[in-house]
């Protein structure tokens, strides 16, 4: 049975981080990710936001054939693209 398998690459949203987690710290949003990928580092031991605070930036999709060899890749929102764009068309 064919199927497809996925890839999603992201990126922090770092304005939405700064209003979520120091609101009125008057920080700017790279100061804002400096600090709390650094508290995450010092808590978990890794610096992986959480997924909410992820934006998809870029989707493939590999079409694998019965045989598990992959037959094709395709990209999701390659012309004209936005994040809504990609992430409607993911849909």
């Amino acid at each position: 049975m064919p199927f497809a398998v996925f890839d999603v690459e992201t990126r922090v949203d770092k304005h939405l981080l700064n209003q979520v987690y120091f609101e009125g710290q008057q920080l700017t949003d790279s100061e804002a990710f400096d600090r709390y990928r650094d508290d995450l580092r010092n808590r978990r031991g890794s610096d992986f936001f959480p997924i909410t605070l992820h934006l998809p930036i870029s989707i493939a999709i590999g079409n694998v054939g019965d045989d598990y060899v992959l037959n094709s890749v395709e990209t999701l929102a390659a012309t004209d693209y936005s994040e809504e764009k990609l992430v409607r068309e993911f849909w």
